[in-house]
């Protein structure tokens, strides 16, 4: 199966609300927009900041503005027919399990978010990452690691069903 995918970063965690101030909420069109086009293998990425509580994986009131809009945009007529992956990361502070277990409860709320915004359950898969993925250029223990990372699975017209005569193997 041929796919073409969109990473879509969503960052959580402790960050102060001076830095989360400073990021405007993206809505639907601006999402949609940084998402499409979507030619060939290109991939396109996009930082939003949805805040949990410190070791929690319980969304802020916060949360819910940017969550709202992501699924609104994952509704729209360009991404509604794409499967996404939720994948939740953390920094290295504390244990590599307890890290483990709060990414994938992180990435679990973020999945039932969604399920609430009525986007099919059969579109959605939570992964956890733990610190295992840490971003490259900062310290292990910088808040900015602590992130969800949304990728919008972009099918061909062959994996749509408009088959060219062959079944693809899954």
């Amino acid at each position: 199966m041929i796919l073409r995918s969109v990473f879509l970063a969503i960052m959580f965690g402790a960050l102060s609300s001076s830095l989360v101030g400073a990021q405007a909420v993206l809505d639907r069109q601006d999402l949609v927009r940084q998402l499409e086009p979507i030619t060939g293998n290109d991939e396109r990425s996009v930082d939003l900041y949805i805040l949990f509580a410190l070791g929690s994986h319980e969304l802020s009131e916060k949360a819910g503005a940017q969550l709202g809009e992501l699924s609104a945009a994952l509704m729209s007529d360009e991404l509604a027919p794409h499967d996404v992956r939720i994948v939740g990361h953390t920094d290295a502070v504390g244990s590599a399990k307890s890290n483990q277990e709060l990414s994938e409860r992180r990435a679990q709320s973020v999945v039932n978010y969604l399920l609430e915004a009525d986007i099919a359950s059969a579109r959605l898969t939570a992964f956890g990452r733990g610190e295992s993925n840490l971003l490259s250029n900062l310290a292990p223990d910088d808040g900015r690691n602590r992130r969800v990372e949304v990728i919008v699975i972009r099918k061909t017209d062959k994996d749509m069903g408009k088959s060219d005569g062959h079944t693809p193997i899954n």
